[in-house]
């Protein structure tokens, strides 16, 4: 660059600056359009490698500018250039202005670039501390979800205690005409059973989740399982028209299981299925051999329960998280008074403690759907995968 021309551009700085920082729509320390403007200068006539060291030390000095976001350094050299090229248009004739541009161009360019740079390892590394900071508030509060659920669940057991103790005192003191008086504790009862069942159920899942979960084991048919599950079905859901249907293996397959807390699983898979199933549909539970293979294990004899229903299914955005608890349906209308009426919502624990309990048992739990559609009804079917005793 003519020595003459970089004269005249300092002796034209405060005009340069002036301009600039009327055409910024956003605020700037006022001393740091002049200290880029005089160190860009100084880089005009020099190699890149000097002017990459020029332009990284004012960068140093210059730390708490360089937070800004990206596209406001853009905006500051953009308009600089412009208004340092709209001067030299006014100073020198239209046929060099360009020659003299040219170096003043490559240096800012070449600014523009070392900022990005840094501006940009400094992005990631802000983005990289929220998500350490997110992750650590996710934690933490998934440890008081769990720690509030465990508490809760206890703590109810309490007064819930002194509830079934003072109704079972009334009820043996009613008189036999008094009828709707019966008829107010039998109520009383039956929301007791089912706050009972609520509390067993997070109590339950606190297990499950802090890995404390245990189970007794001892020789049993899956037979027997089945049988007391639909036993235990057809008085639960009584008012309902879904038929269940069972095809059993031709042999008898037995498993080393808790007898207790398998049919709590069975019962709420099942259960699942026939609540979201409307009147006139059928759930079907059937049973298949099948051998899988493990590195640890090698060959292992299992048995797949698959219970399948004719319902309204499972939409793709609920079928990942399905297992988790408290994923329930999202739509709070549909959480009603009665646990078995049609795609009666409940707490979301039902399914999670069932893969806990399958899981506890050294099987698997996992389930398929081809979407949600209330009318078409697609339905769902449930794998239950436990291993057979040879």
């Amino acid at each position: 660059m003519n020595r003459t021309v970089q004269t005249w551009i300092t002796e034209q700085r405060q005009r340069i600056v002036s301009d600039t920082l009327r055409k910024l729509s956003f605020d700037v320390a006022p001393n740091f359009i002049p200290s880029l403007l005089e160190m860009l200068e100084s880089c005009f006539n020099e190699n890149d490698s000097e002017q990459t060291k020029r332009i990284q030390e004012w960068m140093q000095r210059n730390k708490a500018e360089l937070n800004r976001p990206i596209h406001e350094w853009s905006t500051i050299i953009t308009t600089l250039k412009l208004q340092i090229l709209g001067a030299l248009k006014d100073h020198l004739p239209a046929n060099i202005v360009l020659a003299e541009f040219a170096p003043i161009d490559k240096s800012m360019t070449l600014a523009m670039g070392q900022i990005s740079r840094i501006a940009d390892n400094r992005s990631q590394a802000d983005m990289l501390d929220q998500m350490i900071m997110l992750k650590e508030q996710i934690s933490m509060l998934e440890k008081n979800r769990k720690r509030f659920i465990h508490i809760a669940a206890h703590e109810l057991k309490t007064p819930l205690t002194l509830l079934e103790g003072y109704t079972k005192m009334i009820n043996e003191q009613l008189e036999a005409e008094d009828l709707q008086l019966a008829m107010y504790v039998g109520g009383i009862d039956n929301g007791i059973e089912r706050l009972r069942g609520i509390i067993n159920d997070m109590i339950d899942v606190s297990l499950i989740t802090a890995g404390n979960f245990s189970i007794t084991r001892q020789p049993l048919s899956l037979d027997s399982v089945l049988t007391k599950v639909l036993r235990d079905i057809d008085r639960e859901f009584k008012s309902r028209h879904v038929e269940v249907h069972v095809v059993p293996l031709e042999h008898n397959p037995i498993i080393m299981g808790d007898p207790e807390r398998l049919v709590q699983a069975f019962f709420k898979l099942v259960s699942n299925g026939v609540k979201y199933t409307p009147d006139g549909g059928t759930v079907t539970i059937e049973m298949f051999s099948l051998v899988k293979r493990s590195k640890s294990a090698g060959k292992r004899p299992m048995i797949d329960v698959r219970i399948s229903d004719t319902g309204v299914g499972i939409s793709n955005q609920v079928l990942p998280k399905i297992f988790e608890p408290f994923t329930g349906d999202g739509n709070i209308n549909l959480h009603s008074t009665s646990k078995t009426r049609f795609m009666g919502g409940g707490a979301g624990l039902g399914l999670p403690i069932a893969k806990g309990v399958i899981e506890a048992h050294d099987g698997n739990l996992w389930v398929e759907s081809d979407g949600y559609d209330h009318v078409a009804c697609p339905g769902s079917m449930f794998h239950v995968e436990l291993p057979i005793v040879e």
